[in-house]
């Protein structure tokens, strides 16, 4: 979402899942990349004022994926 909506700032990439290895020190790995994923965007000025970003890290229910999709939805009708 963050791409779509600032498609001229640097995004990181988001670390792969790793499904078929989901061994300890892979959760650890992925959780340390995730750790900077966060950390790199919430240092950027313009990500970290965005609402999504804000919504994604402060949602506490259990279908986030959902609720940035339906904000999307929202946000962009009542753009137009």
């Amino acid at each position: 979402m963050l791409l779509h909506k600032f498609p001229y700032r640097m995004v990181p990439a988001l670390p792969p899942k790793r499904m078929l290895s989901a061994d300890r020190e892979c959760m650890e790995a992925r959780r340390r990349a995730l750790k900077r994923f966060v950390s790199l965007v919430a240092r950027d000025p313009l990500s970290y004022e965005d609402v999504v970003l804000k919504l994604f890290l402060s949602f506490s229910g259990s279908d986030v994926q959902n609720k940035l999709k339906e904000y999307s939805v929202l946000g962009t009708n009542s753009r137009t």
